[in-house]
């Protein structure tokens, strides 16, 4: 208590949290959002409490931190001494998803990665978390193609040429990318590609992932050795230097000639709506006999009725001479 909230945030994380912070200020102050309560999400990590029980050599221990999911609200508090703007944080944890070794996973939540075509990332959605580890700001602007595992690099060649031929891929087969802890996860991708419709220009590349199989260390927030994953990361880079390239360079030849990827988009479209037309005529044309039949059997029951009463059917023109004719009951 009295402590600073900032304090217990992971260095990496206090820039985005106070422009977070700062922005929701700017904001309030320029009158956007008069009324109070208005909130934003975000994801950081928070220090853990060092407890005295193991002794007091509190700053030779190694700083531990979790993830959370926080959502901050501004509110305006009603205290004895008056009344004061105050940011109230509500802090989620986030578990990791995997709870055993290389564990067998069959109902993982899909997530979505789009990288540009140099396979820098742009967006990845929050639900990679619990399987990846990163948070969004650790893996904004890595480039995908050095997270791909050494010996599945050939294989992602070829989707990425399957991409540039036919703009998506249904489903890959499973191969390995790196997570936060240095571990691989095995996932399998639906890639589709997205070409701006006013330029025809390859914009970036869309791969929803599903996790199939769990890393070998199942804490995916784990926090690895600075010098041999520096190690790693360079012998990976060396290693994938090749593929990588050649890579960049199919995607680069088909921005370069989006003509058949435009196409097929067109076509996949069309189809779509073809296929949409023809159901709204079938659904239309069943609809249209029911209401024929019913007024079929609508129009002999009021008939018979007239006969029978010998009456004026309210159904018929008043110039109907046989349904006008009045029959004396009997």
């Amino acid at each position: 208590v009295g402590r600073d909230f900032i304090d217990f945030i992971h260095p990496k994380d206090r820039v985005i949290f106070s422009a977070e912070v700062t922005n929701g200020l700017i904001e309030m102050n320029n009158g956007r959002y008069k009324v109070f309560g208005r909130s934003s999400n975000m994801y950081c990590r928070i220090r853990r409490y060092n407890s005295l029980a193991m002794g007091y050599g509190i700053k030779n221990r190694p700083v531990n931190f979790t993830p959370f999911q926080l959502k901050m609200t501004f509110r305006n508090i009603q205290e004895e001494e008056g009344s004061g703007v105050y940011l109230v944080v509500q802090a989620t944890p986030i578990i990791s998803a995997f709870k055993s070794p290389n564990e067998t996973v069959t109902n993982a939540t899909p997530f979505i990665v789009r990288h540009a075509i140099n396979g820098n990332i742009e967006h990845v959605e929050p639900e990679s978390i619990p399987y990846m580890g990163y948070l969004p700001q650790d893996i904004k602007d890595k480039n995908v193609l050095q997270l791909y595992h050494i010996d599945d690099m050939d294989y992602v060649k070829e989707i990425y040429e399957d991409l540039a031929k036919d703009g998506k891929l249904t489903r890959s087969k499973p191969y390995r990318l790196l997570i936060q802890n240095g571990g691989y996860v095995t996932l399998e991708t639906e890639w589709s590609t997205f070409v701006n419709p006013c330029s025809n220009e390859l914009q970036y590349l869309i791969g929803k992932n599903h996790v199939i199989k769990g890393p070998e260390n199942p804490d995916v927030f784990f926090s690895t050795n600075l010098n041999k994953d520096a190690v790693g990361a360079a012998q990976q880079k060396k290693k994938s230097k090749t593929v990588g390239e050649d890579i960049i360079e199919i995607i680069g030849k088909a921005a370069l000639n989006p003509g058949t990827l435009v196409a097929r988009s067109k076509n996949r479209r069309s189809e779509s709506l073809v296929q949409l037309m023809e159901k709204l005529i079938n659904q239309q044309q069943s609809d249209e006999q029911s209401h024929v039949k019913v007024k079929k059997n609508s129009s002999s029951y009021y008939d018979r009725d007239s006969v029978l009463l010998g009456s004026i059917s309210p159904h018929h023109e008043h110039t109907d001479s046989k349904s006008s004719t009045l029959t004396p009951l009997s």
